[in-house]
């Protein structure tokens, strides 16, 4: 649709157009960011693990993430997009590991530090995840085997692909799960799409995939046996740990293009 209409309008007129519609969407989402944050405060002051909590309320996307931690051996799993912390909160608690995630947000960084203040194996970092990758990078968790949650992907400013770049080209052993990605053949599963024109699929990581030599993986159920918020994801490997996701995780199916 967005490519039709800046067809048709002059382009003066759709510089204008796309301003205030880009000021509109940003107003949207600061008012969706309060209304969320205070209903999390008032609901769930505190984290408490349900089988509805954590990544997106899903059984089938639960049994990837179990699947890959059994396959691997992590020494810290790293997100992006902290959000209310429920993602955050499950990886800390099931794995046992240090996880370190970061939130642009400050009404969302506040509100999962503020529900999570009980885990001591949880980090917080406030501000964008490309700096706060570069941040990683500089304190020697390149050498560090990672899992990285990518969820950081609610505005405007879409950070995904270079997020792919900064950790296949500084971590040395890594598994990277994407959430709200298309999943080809199944339009069951829900995915993100943008005022831009772009989504959150295939061709916008490709060319990353193929520099990388990157394992490249999606989930093996159907969106019609997922609960939950049934939203898709990829899951992209550095070259090494491709076969053992491939011979041990029966929840993900190999992707060949």
């Amino acid at each position: 649709m967005i490519p039709i209409l800046k067809a048709l309008i002059p382009s003066s007129l759709w510089k204008r157009w796309k301003n205030l519609h880009d000021r509109l969407d940003q107003l949207d989402f600061r008012l969706k960011s309060l209304e969320r944050s205070f209903d999390a405060i008032v609901e769930s002051p505190k984290y408490t693990r349900a089988d509805s909590v954590g990544f997106n309320g899903q059984a089938g996307r639960k049994r990837v993430f179990e699947e890959i931690r059994r396959a691997f051996v992590f020494d810290v799993m790293i997100e992006t997009g902290t959000y209310l912390g429920n993602t955050t909160a499950y990886m800390a608690e099931t794995s046992g590991l240090r996880v370190i995630t970061c939130e642009v947000d400050k009404r969302f960084y506040t509100v999962a530090k503020t529900r999570l203040s009980d885990f001591d194996n949880i980090q917080f970092y406030l501000g964008d995840s490309r700096g706060f990758l570069n941040y990683l990078v500089d304190s020697g968790m390149g050498n560090k085997n990672s899992f990285f949650y990518l969820d950081a992907h609610w505005y405007a400013d879409l950070p995904l692909q270079e997020e792919i770049v900064l950790i296949a080209a500084n971590w040395n052993r890594f598994c990277i799960l994407i959430d709200d990605f298309r999943v080809p053949g199944d339009e069951g599963y829900g995915y993100d799409s943008y005022s831009s024109g772009e989504s959150l699929e295939l061709d916008l990581i490709q060319d990353s995939i193929a520099r990388f030599g990157l394992g490249t993986f999606f989930p093996a159920t159907p969106s019609s046996n997922e609960n939950g918020s049934r939203r898709g994801c990829i899951v992209l490997t550095s070259p090494d740990m491709t076969s053992s996701i491939t011979s041990q995780c029966t929840s993900l199916r190999v992707y060949n293009a």
